[in-house]
């Protein structure tokens, strides 16, 4: 009797340590499964991380250039627009040269002709004064 119940005992102990081999067996697949899952969901966002990290630094090298060209093409504007009111005002100078130039030589011929003017008149003025003094 102590045979089989030591046999019935060994046996009972055999398929539970074949239960509890298989349940760990299967409990290790499917940590390991699990594992696996963790690790491609991980690839997956981390190569979806770097996808958008990338998309943003060219988007922003994008910028970059077109701010760029933006301020070049603007600073080009402005520089010829200067350039443009500096010859205006180049012209305008020299017109006003030419104007104040050609006013004082009116000027000065005005005045020496009012010179002529009244030395002719006193001329005449003393020549008549004169006349009536003799008569």
């Amino acid at each position: 009797e102590i045979t089989a119940a030591k046999s019935a005992a060994a046996a009972g102990l055999a398929t539970e340590t074949q239960r509890a081999t298989a349940a760990e067996a299967a409990e290790l697949a499917r940590a390991t499964n699990a594992e696996a899952q963790l690790g491609s969901a991980i690839a997956d966002e981390t190569s979806r991380a770097v996808s958008a990290e990338q998309t943003i630094s060219n988007d922003l090298v994008t910028a970059s250039n077109t701010l760029s060209t933006e301020i070049t093409a603007a600073k080009s504007i402005a520089a010829a627009g200067l350039a443009a009111e500096t010859q205006r005002a180049t012209v305008a100078e020299a017109q006003l040269d030419s104007a104040i130039e050609a006013e004082t030589s009116r000027a000065i011929h005005a005045e020496q002709a009012i010179g002529v003017a009244l030395s002719t008149t006193a001329d005449s003025l003393t020549s008549q004064v004169s006349a009536v003094a003799t008569d």
